[in-house]
């Protein structure tokens, strides 16, 4: 988050028009990306090591591979994009804050949630209705590039 802020600093150099147009783009690029995903066909046979019988993971290892793979996916993360934007807009503590806090409840709800809420809505739904929310952000956002 610290280098979201950071990049948000840098951010605030460009014409705001230019900045929410590059917002919107990566919007509807992710909506479209989650769009696409949704139409391939799904693997079923990927339960994880302890539901096969195997010996589970240790503490490190899966906290290593968790930190590891959300620290790579947030990379041009459209989350983190947002956090540079607002922090060229707004102060960058105040950004840091809200938005650290925001990633650690939304990890809190999937961490709780996790894969049960798969028994009830199959993934190609979820990356559906997540594709209609980032179409919907990107629409809104360029809107506002556009309108100013």
């Amino acid at each position: 988050m610290a280098i979201a802020v950071t990049a948000g600093q840098l951010l605030a150099l460009l014409p705001d028009q230019i900045v929410e147009a590059v917002v919107a783009a990566l919007f509807v690029g992710g909506a479209v990306y989650m769009w696409v995903t949704s139409l391939r066909p799904q693997e079923h046979g990927n339960a994880d090591a302890a539901r096969q019988g195997e010996r589970s993971p240790s503490f490190l290892r899966v906290a290593g591979m968790s930190f590891t793979v959300i620290f790579l996916a947030e990379w041009g993360d459209i989350t983190q994009v947002t956090a540079a934007n607002l922090a060229a807009r707004y102060d960058p503590l105040l950004v840091f804050t809200g938005a650290t806090l925001g990633l650690w409840t939304a990890a809190a709800i999937a961490v709780s949630v996790g894969a049960k809420s798969l028994d009830l809505i199959p993934m190609v739904w979820v990356r559906r209705i997540t594709a209609a929310i980032l179409l919907a952000l990107g629409v809104y956002t360029a809107v506002v590039a556009i309108t100013g």
